[in-house]
């Protein structure tokens, strides 16, 4: 009678087999060794009708991470973003860093294996191989997979119908990564990408894969175009692709600098959710490659509601215009914009309210600047990083560092010999008044100083 017995093999690798462990270096005679000593196994035998699995069968095992809390090993995850975003060329800085074996943004430790990349947008020869070359990507450890087939039967690939032909792909390059930009493009036609549970169905086949391979498979996606909602459903299909992910991204341009994007987490169900993170993208040979900047605190929901606000309209926008060629005193704005004083002075009222406006003195006014920022690299980084713009210091609520016409006029002696140089402060006037009353100064005093300073730089 054959016996069975449990093998474990010491230092497999994840996902690995008999065959990985040979290769690693262990020879057959260590395998008899090994097999000799291993337990005999007796079969478990389950009453007939009993259905599914005892929990206490099953091993409690941790998450592993391709880059700790933002890309879980083995799982679903999505990538969001607008056009012209730079959602792939993310994709391209990933690829090269799990197969070069180089740290990930923040200088954490990742993964290091192959890579599969389905492109439906990008030629290959032109876009993605000088991509992949210029992030610093090991090309022999990529593999493109557009279409399945050979000759008439040649065809694109579709999901999760051809999920054999990218499990043939990972074990040929032992991914760890697979990309499907974008996901929509190689979604079955049988699937109704916004029905819950047609989508539920493709999604679990695909998590399947990713799960029995050990390999991450990030999908992405373009957004919807419905601006202002929860970030969750801004992604475009069934809120199900989202829900059945379990780490989310948007991929966004910095509210306050065009030339920056931040990548926000969505959300993240098996760790900490992690910060967002800015970078820009450079030109390296006239070919994209990002550059990691830091870390910032603004949230996915911030880029949303960014992408919402807009310029102030009516009489509301007409002041503003106003207040951008110069005039300053809310009399001057009202005789300018044809007004009665009475309604211009309330309108700015209501726009200093909402942020839109900054008092510089008692009854003048300029336009609210764009939000000023500190700086701060990756909370976690092992290497020195530029410092990039992250935390507005504009506070939420205007009135907090507002002050009213009636304020007492009166000189203050303070004003005119304060030796203090404030040229160097973010230039919000809200919040240098702040800090000089948080410094003992009189607020008339710190009002002149303010006012000096604003029309010196004006």
């Amino acid at each position: 009678m054959t016996d069975v017995r449990l093998l474990k093999l010491p230092e497999l690798p994840p996902k690995g087999d008999v065959t990985d462990w040979l290769e690693d270096g262990h020879s057959p005679d260590d395998l008899r060794n090994l097999i000799e000593r291993a337990p005999e196994w007796t079969e478990k035998r389950t009453q007939a009708g009993d259905v599914g699995i005892l929990l206490s069968e099953v091993s409690p095992e941790s998450v592993e991470w391709i880059w700790r809390h933002y890309v879980p090993r083995g799982k679903v995850v999505v990538l969001d973003g607008d056009p012209d975003t730079n959602k792939t060329t993310i994709a391209c800085d990933l690829i090269a860093r799990v197969t070069s074996g180089e740290p990930m943004p923040d200088g954490s430790v990742g993964i290091a294996g192959g890579a599969v990349f389905l492109s439906a947008e990008d030629g290959l020869a032109d876009t993605l191989v000088p991509r992949l070359k210029a992030a610093g990507a090991d090309l022999s450890q990529v593999v493109a997979l557009n279409t399945v087939g050979k000759g008439r039967d040649r065809r694109p690939v579709i999901l999760p119908d051809d999920l054999d032909s990218v499990r043939s792909a990972i074990k040929r390059v032992k991914a760890v990564l697979v990309v499907v930009d974008p996901f929509m493009a190689f979604l079955s036609g049988k699937v109704n990408s916004f029905r819950d549970q047609d989508v539920r169905r493709a999604l679990a086949q695909i998590a399947e894969l990713a799960e029995e391979t050990g390999a991450t498979i990030v999908i992405i996606r373009h957004l919807n175009k419905i601006a202002g909602i929860d970030p969750l459903y801004r992604g475009g299909g069934s809120i199900g692709i989202i829900g059945a992910a379990r780490a989310g991204f948007l991929v966004a341009r910095h509210p306050s600098n065009d030339d920056l994007r931040i990548i926000a987490p969505i959300k993240s169900n098996l760790g900490p959710r992690p910060r967002s993170i800015v970078f820009r993208v450079k030109s390296v040979d006239e070919i994209p490659v990002i550059e990691w900047l830091g870390n910032t605190n603004l949230t996915a929901a911030d880029l949303v509601d960014s992408q919402r606000a807009g310029k102030p309209t009516g009489h509301r926008g007409v002041i503003l215009d106003e207040l951008e060629r110069g005039t300053r005193y809310f009399k001057d704005v009202a005789e300018a914009v044809g007004m009665t004083v009475a309604n211009a002075r309330k309108t700015l009222n209501r726009m200093y309210d909402a942020g839109e406006v900054v008092r510089v003195a008692p009854g003048e006014y300029c336009p609210a600047p764009p939000p000023q920022t500190i700086t701060e690299p990756f909370s976690c980084s092992v290497s020195p990083l530029s410092p990039v713009p992250v935390v507005p210091i504009v506070p939420k609520n205007p009135n907090s560092l507002g002050y009213e016409d009636k304020e007492d006029k009166k000189d203050s002696k303070d004003s005119a010999s304060l030796p203090l140089d404030i040229s160097r402060w973010p230039a919000d006037p809200r919040y240098r008044l702040a800090e000089l009353e948080k410094q003992g100064m009189k607020r008339v005093a710190a009002i002149a100083v303010v006012r000096r300073e604003y029309e010196a730089q004006s």
